[in-house]
């Protein structure tokens, strides 16, 4: 399960908490969401709703994927007040590679609309990664074949959104300081933060480290 939190596209007032996929006690791996509204107070405080389940599905569900918001400020291929959630590739509930890529289009209410199974797969697999969206790319960050490691990919968007390009999700050719796993990642300005996770030598990291895109 991973999360992310958008504005509403009509209403400035009003946020979303994503809860996508994930894997339950038992079962399969998920192919749902829910999401939470959250209403933005003046004085910078929220005020939480009640979960609700997407419309929609994904055909190919999995855990220990990671998430993407990509908006206009993000790539220019995406227009203006529209934001898009990608959702990665992962592993299945058997712990087998889950390599789709899915996107949905985040609409008044917070529902994600018809989910899009078409924006690039994996080409190898991955599970357990850093995330970052900026400069019209998608990134990741270790986790390669669900395990640690040290190397990073991108995707480019494209016009039509969500399309990725063809050459998606090749080497960005770089080294994490330490190889990485199930890690938490966020991004200030220009600058990537990878934090615990495991490590070749860990397994529980208590490490952060820094990378700028």
């Amino acid at each position: 399960m991973t999360g992310a939190r958008r504005c509403d596209p009509a209403s400035p007032s009003k946020a979303y908490f994503y809860s996508l996929l994930g894997v339950g006690t038992s079962g399969p791996a998920l192919t749902t969401y829910e999401y939470l509204t959250l209403t933005l107070q003046p004085n910078g405080h929220q005020t939480a709703g009640a979960w609700a389940t997407g419309a929609s599905q994904v055909a190919q569900g999995r855990w220990q994927l990671g998430a993407w918001v990509a908006d206009s400020t993000v790539s220019s291929a995406i227009a203006a007040g529209s934001t898009y959630v990608f959702l990665g590739g992962g592993l299945d509930a058997s712990g087998a590679a889950a390599n789709a890529v899915d996107a949905g289009k985040i609409g008044a209410g917070g529902d994600l609309g018809t989910i899009s199974a078409t924006p690039k797969d994996f080409t190898s697999n991955s599970a357990g990664y850093g995330v970052c969206a900026a400069n019209g790319q998608l990134f990741t960050f270790g986790g390669a074949g669900g395990a640690p490691s040290g190397g990073a990919r991108s995707a480019s968007l494209i016009a039509p959104p969500p399309t990725l390009a063809a050459s998606s999700w090749n080497s960005e050719g770089l080294s994490l300081v330490s190889s990485r796993y199930l890690m938490g990642s966020s991004v200030q300005s220009a600058f990537i933060f990878l934090v615990g996770g495991q490590t070749s030598t860990s397994a529980a990291s208590t490490s952060t480290e820094l990378v700028i895109w």
